[in-house]
């Protein structure tokens, strides 16, 4: 009887070696990894992230809670065929926007200016504590898992040593279990009784497979996976050491004062930027404000450009004499 199971067993483990190197159990091993980082991220963010401060409304966000009501009361008194979706209702609010007067524009744009500068306070103080570090470190552990079992699956796997190469041959000669006289002991026992010429006979095959390996390895290290595990290696850890600069320089030097202009041209982006404070930007509009002045300061007079030179020393004096 334990004959037999150990045949079906064995038959087992080829058949399932096999189905291992189909592609259907690769997709299958891929897509586990992935969902299995991803509900890992989100408990992260859930248990790590749950007090950090909600972001401040812009502007128009402010305009859009105020009137929001009266327009869902507006819609709710309709009939069924005259009801705006929440789609159109949005575009309402927003053709609504357009024609709201600069004055009261300012007005929302001050307060929602007020509400930023209170929610970073708020941020700044929740990043500096340890739980928002433990949430990074949690964070680049699971990306660096998912990266090594996503593209390093079909990695070669080093070769069985010298008795792991014996006892694959001799197992079936020991009592199977645990324990003196059983299993690994009794493979052990037999392997130290061994003649020497037999021991170099598993040795020779241990360095022919380990030549073998490392051909395969080498290999491997050319194709896309391992490129694209390499690449995505130096994100993760790039992203993880980005912010804990950031965490660091909150924590020791947030007192510090601001480093001055490096350029004249930063002086005058500088003040023209100050004059548009009271803006919400994106990325890509500041990106063109920088564009915008370059092009402004080339053509601009010699004497006005070393003006801004002349300011930008008198920073600099004045930091270095802090």
């Amino acid at each position: 009887m334990q004959k037999s199971q150990r045949g079906k067993k064995t038959v087992f483990d080829v058949a399932y070696l096999e189905y291992k190197k189909t592609d259907s159990y690769k997709n299958y091993m891929e897509a586990k990894a992935k969902l299995e980082a991803k509900q890992q991220l989100k408990k992260n963010e859930r248990t790590q992230l749950d007090g950090i401060p909600k972001r401040a409304p812009s502007a128009y966000a402010l305009y859009r809670a105020e009137v929001m009501p009266g327009i869902v009361e507006e819609n709710d008194g309709k009939k069924d065929g005259e009801k705006l979706s929440v789609v159109l209702i949005g575009k309402k609010i927003a053709e609504m926007w357009v024609d709201v007067d600069g004055d009261r524009k300012r007005k929302y744009a001050e307060e929602a200016e007020c509400l930023k500068a209170e929610y970073d306070k708020k941020l700044k103080e929740f990043k500096v504590k340890t739980k928002y570090t433990e949430y990074l470190e949690k964070r680049q552990k699971i990306k660096a898992r998912q990266n090594i079992q996503v593209n390093l699956r079909d990695m070669p796997k080093r070769p069985k040593s010298v008795f792991a190469l014996f006892a694959d041959e001799h197992k079936t000669e020991v009592e199977p279990g645990k324990g003196e006289g059983k299993g690994l002991s009794a493979l052990k026992v037999l392997w130290n009784s061994a003649p020497e010429d037999q021991k170099h006979k598993y040795q020779e095959m241990e360095m022919k497979l380990k030549e073998q390996w490392m051909s395969e390895v080498k290999a491997f290290k050319e194709s896309t996976p391992y490129l694209t595990f390499e690449v995505t290696k130096r994100k993760v850890i790039q992203e993880f050491q980005n912010e804990a600069v950031k965490i660091t320089t909150m924590k020791f030097l947030s007192e510090s004062p601001e480093p001055p202009p490096k350029t004249a041209f930063a002086v005058f982006l500088h003040e023209k930027r100050r004059k548009l404070s009271h803006e919400k930007r994106g990325r890509a509009a500041m990106q063109e404000e920088v564009k915008e002045a370059k092009t402004e300061w080339i053509k601009m007079d010699r004497v006005v450009r070393s003006e801004y030179e002349v300011k930008r020393k008198e920073e600099l004096a004045n930091f270095e004499g802090r």
